[in-house]
C-alpha cells in the first residue's frame, strides 16, 4: 500500500481512511497512529529525533575530519593567545636577507629590552652594510625600553654610514646631553659635525675632546686636518705640539706635520723667540715666574706642564680689559676637576727672554695666589729641556 494505517491491536493495516479495522473491528484512533510507506517489522522499532541527529552529525565529522580538526586547533591557538598575548612582537622593519635577524620577528617579550642582545644585533647589522636594520631596532628599543646610551653609539655609527645626518646628530647630541663632562660623546659628535661638512663646529668639539682629555691621540690629528680645511693651517699647530709633548715614543708623525707647518710662511708669527732658563723647584712647590701678556699686564704664573693651556684668572683677565664674556665657553679638566671657563686668543705673552705671540688661553675662576698658569699652549712653541740634577727647565726656540 502506497498510502495506509496501521491498527495497534491485530497489527494489520488499512486504508487510510479507516476507521474501523476491517480484520478485527477496533477502533483506530489516529492521534495515536503513525504513516509508513510499508509495514514495520517490529512494534518496538520507531522514529527517534535525537539519535538520528547524534547520527547525522557524527556521520558528518567522520566524513568531514580533517576541516573539524583544522578548525580545533585554530580556536585554540586563538584562545591561548589572547590568554598570553603572543601577538605582541618585535616588527623590525628592515630590508630581510636570508638568516639576517632582519627577516625574523622576536616573539617573546622577556627579550624585547635585551641590552646585550639589541648591541649585538645591532653591531651585526652595520657590519653587514644593513645599517637602516640597526636604526630601526634601535628606534623600537627607545620606544619599549628607554634610553640606552651605548645604544645611541651605534645609532650614530649606522646613520653616518646612511648619511642620515638628523639621526645621527639626534644621538651624538643625546650622548653629550647624558655625559657632558666625558671626553668621547665630543668626539663622536665633532666626527658627525666634520662628515656633514660643518667643519668650524666639529673643531669646537675636537678642542673641547682635548680639554677634557689632553692625551687623547686621535683629535690632535683630526683638528690639524679641519683647520687646514678651512685654510687656517697654522691653528693645528698647538694640538700637534701637545700631542708631542704628551706622546714623546709616538711622535714621528706629528713631528712631521710640523717641520711643514712650521716652514709655511703663514704661521711665522707662531714661532716662538728666545732662550730662557727657568729654575725647578726641588720640594715640589709651584714653579712660580713672572709673565707678561699683551706687553700690557704682568703677573705671577705657575709653570705648569699639565696644564693644556695658559690660564688667566678673570681678575687678570680684567686688568688686560680682555672681552672674554663674548668667547665661547667650555669645560675644562684641573686639578680639583671639572670647570667652566672662556676660550680665545691674547695677542702676545713674555717670559724672561721669551716671546711668543697669538696664544690661546682660557680665562676661569680665580686661581688662588697666582694670576694664571704658564700652560702648552705657551711652553710648547719652544723646544723643552728638563735637568733635574741641575734643577733647571731650558726653553729654546724652533726656529733656532
Amino acid at each position: 500500500m502506497s498510502n495506509t494505517i496501521y491498527c495497534s491491536k491485530c497489527k494489520s493495516e488499512n486504508e487510510i481512511d479507516a476507521n474501523y479495522c476491517i480484520f478485527c473491528g477496533n477502533k483506530i484512533q489516529i492521534s495515536v497512529t503513525r504513516r509508513y510507506s510499508e509495514a514495520p517489522v517490529n512494534t518496538r522499532t520507531q522514529f527517534r529525533p535525537k539519535a538520528f541527529l547524534l547520527n547525522q552529525c557524527y556521520g558528518w565529522i567522520k566524513s568531514n575530519s580533517l576541516v573539524v580538526t583544522v578548525g580545533t586547533v585554530l580556536i585554540l591557538f586563538m584562545a591561548i593567545g589572547s590568554q598570553y598575548n603572543f601577538a605582541k612582537e618585535i616588527r623590525t622593519k628592515v630590508r630581510a636577507k636570508p638568516g639576517g635577524y632582519g627577516s625574523k620577528l622576536q616573539d617573546k617579550p622577556a627579550e624585547l629590552c635585551d641590552r646585550a642582545a639589541v648591541i649585538r644585533h645591532c653591531n651585526d647589522m652595520i657590519l653587514t652594510d644593513d645599517s637602516r636594520s640597526c636604526i630601526n631596532l634601535s628606534e623600537h628599543f627607545f620606544q619599549n625600553c628607554g634610553e640606552y646610551d651605548e645604544l645611541h653609539i651605534y645609532r650614530n655609527t649606522a646613520a653616518r654610514r646612511l648619511s642620515d645626518w638628523k639621526i645621527a646628530m639626534d644621538s651624538a647630541d643625546k650622548l653629550v646631553e647624558l655625559f657632558p663632562l666625558q671626553p668621547n660623546p665630543h668626539f663622536i659628535r665633532a666626527q658627525t659635525q666634520s662628515e656633514m661638512g660643518d667643519f668650524k663646529a666639529a673643531i669646537g668639539e675636537y678642542e673641547q675632546t682635548l680639554a677634557l682629555m689632553p692625551g687623547e691621540i686621535q683629535t690632535p690629528f683630526e683638528l690639524a686636518n679641519l683647520y687646514q680645511r678651512i685654510n687656517q693651517p697654522c691653528a693645528g699647530i698647538p694640538p700637534l705640539e701637545q700631542y708631542a709633548y704628551l706622546h714623546p715614543n709616538d711622535a714621528v708623525n706629528a713631528e712631521n706635520l710640523l717641520s711643514v707647518l712650521y716652514k709655511n710662511p703663514q704661521c711665522s708669527e707662531m714661532h716662538g723667540k728666545g732662550k730662557a732658563k727657568i729654575r725647578l723647584n726641588k720640594q715640589g712647590a709651584a714653579i712660580l715666574s713672572q709673565v707678561s701678556v699683551n706687553k700690557q699686564q704682568r703677573g705671577s704664573f705657575v709653570v705648569d706642564t699639565g696644564a693644556t693651556l695658559v690660564t688667566l684668572s678673570k681678575s687678570f683677565a680684567d686688568r688686560l680689559k680682555l672681552d672674554y664674556a663674548s668667547w665661547p665657553k667650555m669645560l675644562t679638566q684641573t686639578a680639583n676637576g671639572i670647570g667652566v671657563a672662556y676660550r680665545g686668543y691674547v695677542d702676545s705673552i713674555s717670559v724672561q727672554g721669551l716671546e711668543a705671540r697669538h696664544i690661546e688661553v682660557a680665562i676661569t675662576e680665580e686661581l688662588g695666589s697666582s694670576d694664571g698658569l704658564l700652560g702648552l699652549s705657551f711652553l710648547n712653541r719652544f723646544k723643552i729641556e728638563l735637568d733635574s740634577d741641575k734643577g733647571y727647565m731650558l726653553l729654546t726656540a724652533r726656529s733656532g
